[in-house]
C-alpha cells in the first residue's frame, strides 16, 4: 500500500462541509487538528525515514500542516456532494497504514462525515433514496417514474394539440 499528506484544502473542504451542515467553529477546528494528525500519523508509519518530505510546501513542519489545515476553507469552491464522497474515502485510505486507525477519534469523524454526507444527499433531491433495498422498492419506484413520464406525456401532447390548433387559426 501507498500514502500521501493530503492537501491542506482537503481537509478545509471536508470541514467546510460538515459547518454548512451546523458543526460550530471550535468542533470544526478540532476535528481538522484531528484529521491532520491522522494523515501524518500514517505517513509516519508508512515513510519513518522520509515522511518529512511530504510537508515540503505545507507548513513545513508537523504542527505547520496540522495548523494549516485548521484554517476555515477559502472560500466554497463548487465542492459537490459526490466530490465529499469521494474525498472522504480518499482521505481514510491514506490515514490506515497506523495501527489504531480502525479504533481512532479520527476514523469516528470520517464516519461522522459520510453520514452527515448520506443525511445531506437525502436532501437534497434524493429524499426517495433508497433506505433498504427489497425487489418491491424498485417496482414502487419504477412505477412511480412511469406515472411521472405518462403525466407529462400527456401534458406534452395537450401543449401540442393547443399548438397545432393556433397555427390552424393562423392559417
Amino acid at each position: 500500500m501507498s500514502a500521501f499528506l493530503v492537501d491542506p484544502d482537503h481537509i478545509r473542504q471536508l470541514i467546510a462541509f460538515c459547518a454548512k451542515d451546523g458543526m460550530n467553529s471550535n468542533t470544526a477546528e478540532a476535528t481538522a487538528g484531528v484529521l491532520a494528525r491522522a494523515n501524518l500519523e500514517s505517513i509516519q508509519v508508512r515513510y519513518p525515514t522520509s515522511w518529512e518530505g511530504f510537508l515540503e510546501g505545507r507548513g513545513e513542519t508537523a504542527e505547520g500542516y496540522v495548523e494549516l489545515c485548521k484554517k476555515p476553507a477559502r472560500r466554497d469552491m463548487g465542492v459537490t456532494l459526490a466530490d465529499i464522497a469521494g474525498m472522504i474515502h480518499c482521505f481514510e485510505y491514506q490515514c490506515d497504514e497506523s495501527k489504531g486507525w480502525e479504533k481512532s477519534l479520527a476514523k469516528a469523524e470520517c464516519e461522522n462525515i459520510r453520514y452527515r454526507l448520506t443525511s445531506r444527499l437525502r436532501q437534497v433531491g434524493q429524499a426517495d433514496a433508497y433506505w433498504e433495498y427489497s425487489p418491491g422498492t424498485v417496482k414502487d419506484r419504477a412505477d412511480k417514474i412511469a406515472a411521472e413520464m405518462k403525466k407529462q406525456a400527456a401534458s406534452f401532447q395537450d401543449g401540442l394539440r393547443k399548438a397545432e390548433a393556433e397555427a390552424n387559426k393562423l392559417t
